[in-house]
């Protein structure tokens, strides 16, 4: 009887041990974390393709002239990268091939890339606003691009946005940049960067 008695004590015990790990299972194999409050700015650093996307629906690019198939092991989580309010991109992350579908849940206000890199915009996105800044690199989205209030730096660099609707737009672009904004755009400053002559330089 006391044998009897000690594995009914012990199944009972065990029954809401069970029932707590499943409850649990979910979160443990859930993928998706927000990036952490206040996080909000994207910086891509040298030769390397970043493709931003809200929701996990294919593998491959839809676009850009570096189209091609993203490896599994090249898909991580923004919340991988956040360091210091920022996440921040660079070949050495990427590896090689140097490609990265980049996750994210929450919006990216402030986007910038240099040194020759691509982020490419592969969700449909919306949002208060939002401030680009390009040096010598590329920004790309064929998708739905809403943003109210949107301002751009584009020194020597490529930007496009074939479905923009911005509310508000303040452009200030170099003589040698790419400007293809296609859509609607309510209202609109446009600013020519000075560029630096040699002579300052020296």
């Amino acid at each position: 009887m006391k044998a009897k008695q000690i594995l009914i004590v012990t199944a009972l015990f065990l029954i809401p041990f069970f029932a707590s790990a499943q409850k649990q299972t979910p979160l443990e194999i859930n993928p998706w974390a927000e990036i952490p409050s206040g996080v909000y700015k994207l910086s891509v650093k040298g030769e390397v393709r970043v493709t931003v996307i809200s929701g996990k629906t294919s593998h491959y690019d839809l676009g850009t002239d570096l189209k091609g198939h993203i490896p599994s092991g090249q898909e991580k989580y923004a919340r991988d990268f956040v360091s210091n309010g920022t996440l921040t991109i660079t070949p050495e992350i990427t590896g090689s091939p140097r490609v990265l579908r980049l996750y994210v849940n929450e919006p990216l206000i402030e986007i910038e890339v240099s040194e020759g890199g691509l982020v490419v915009i592969d969700s449909k996105l919306s949002q208060a606003s939002m401030t680009v800044r390009l040096n010598n690199a590329k920004l790309y989205s064929e998708n739905k691009f809403k943003v109210d209030n949107f301002v751009l730096e584009n020194n020597k660099g490529i930007i496009e946005l074939q479905k923009a609707y911005l509310n508000s737009a303040i452009l200030s672009v170099s003589q040698e940049s790419k400007n293809n904004i296609s859509g609607n755009i309510s209202k609109q400053q446009i600013y020519v960067l000075k560029e630096e002559c040699e002579e300052e330089k020296e």
